[in-house]
């Protein structure tokens, strides 16, 4: 398959770019609410048959989940395997830069996996560090359960 006059590379799939596309998306207004993760997160917050939402002890799991898939798509994009020629700007293989570290430290790691920073892994660490806290403050769930002479309650983690 020919794109943009290159010859795309069988293992990266237009849904590839299309994640690179989402977890590099950076708000130049402070507005994360607006992008598509922020979105997705808010509906994982959403009990799927209760229809409410999930205690932050529930909820900050799915959000732990979702920032370690968009730590590995942003540690691809940052250094690829190989060359995206299907991005808006393409993008070289890992071979190209002379230090990954620098690459890492100086360009990627301050602009999309900083916390506090204007990209959608920078609203999620803000989130699932809010989560937490809230999780704490509540306190650990309560386990009720029937002990094993069938007549007693039992009452864990109160």
């Amino acid at each position: 398959m020919v794109l943009r006059g290159h010859y795309a590379n069988p293992g990266i799939t237009r849904t590839d770019t299309v994640l690179v596309q989402f977890w590099t998306n950076v708000s130049t207004e402070g507005r994360m609410e607006e992008k598509a993760i922020a979105n997705f997160s808010s509906v994982l917050g959403i009990h799927p048959q209760e229809l409410a939402y999930r205690t932050a002890y529930n909820y900050t799991p799915f959000l732990s989940a979702l920032l370690w898939v968009g730590r590995l798509i942003v540690l691809e994009y940052a250094l690829p395997l190989h060359a995206y020629h299907t991005l808006q700007i393409p993008w070289p293989e890992r071979a190209t830069y002379l230090s990954h570290v620098e690459r890492l430290c100086s360009q990627i790691w301050p602009k999309y996996l900083q916390r506090g920073s204007s990209s959608p892994i920078g609203y999620l660490i803000e989130r699932l560090q809010h989560g937490r806290a809230v999780a704490k403050h509540e306190g650990a769930r309560t386990n009720i359960s029937w002990l094993s002479d069938g007549l007693t309650l039992g009452i864990d983690g109160f």
